[in-house]
């Protein structure tokens, strides 16, 4: 664990970072890490931050809170593309050996895993702010939330591509009925078998879209949507009465 000054890329840092993730030189650890200290590519904020290993997303949310977060130096801001594009280059090396698989392209992946898209479809994807923003649009009970926060940062997964990438999705009852649904809380994993239909995470984000014009469901509990879906996801339906009935009786 080690604490490091925080800094923002300037657009060309971000651009400098952009340009490595594309051409992946052999030496990409050290040449990122050297990048996040060029003091003309990047700016002071002020601010400290933790680099450890974050066992999830929610634990990579519950590190940044303390930066990012409503009482955190830079909470004003958190909408700044080139800071967290700073902090991404800053957790690099340690995401990438936190990675368990043995491809390092793979690893890395694509751009937009580390460089904030300016497309609200796809920001979701940025490895390091994609958790912190799901955190802090469930803050009042992020266990509701764990559909989006319970896998590994440099591993979403399908049901964090689905539902973050919808806001409709990604806070509320919606949310929470997801989370229900494909998060086991007793383990503390996503459900197996959760992307094959029927009743999977693509069709859960296409059935919300169906009737999005026809019934307020963002107005409505999780219990109250539950009721409304249809048979195909029965499967699943189960497991969030179960859940429910947990919640239930831990309430009590």
């Amino acid at each position: 664990m080690s604490s490091v000054r925080v800094r923002s890329f300037t657009p060309e840092g971000t651009s400098a970072f952009a340009n490595l993730i594309i051409a992946k030189p052999h030496n990409i650890v050290s040449e990122v890490k050297k990048l996040t200290q060029v003091s003309s590519l990047t700016q002071e904020t002020g601010a400290d931050i933790e680099i450890r290993d974050p066992k999830n997303r929610l634990g990579m949310a519950k590190i940044l809170w303390e930066v990012f977060g409503e009482q955190g130096l830079l909470y004003s801001r958190r909408r700044e593309k080139d800071i967290w594009n700073w902090v991404a280059a800053a957790y690099f090396e340690t995401l990438l050996n936190s990675d368990t698989r043995i491809n390092v392209n793979r690893k890395i992946g694509g751009v937009d895993r580390w460089i904030m898209s300016g497309s609200v479809l796809y920001a979701h994807r940025h490895l390091v702010s994609g958790p912190f923003f799901a955190y802090e649009a469930n803050i009042l009970d992020p266990k509701k939330a764990m559909c989006l926060l319970s896998t590994p940062v440099t591993e979403p997964g399908e049901l964090v591509e689905r539902i973050s990438g919808k806001r409709e999705l990604s806070s509320g009852a919606p949310c929470h009925l997801a989370t229900l649904m494909y998060y086991d809380s007793e383990k503390g994993v996503l459900r197996p078998g959760l992307t094959s239909p029927p009743g999977n995470p693509k069709k859960f984000g296409t059935y919300f879209k169906q009737i999005e014009r026809t019934l307020d469901f963002e107005s409505m509990d999780a219990s109250a949507l539950l009721e409304v879906l249809p048979s195909n996801f029965d499967k699943w339906k189960k497991h969030a009465t179960r859940e429910l009935d947990k919640q239930n009786r831990e309430n009590q």
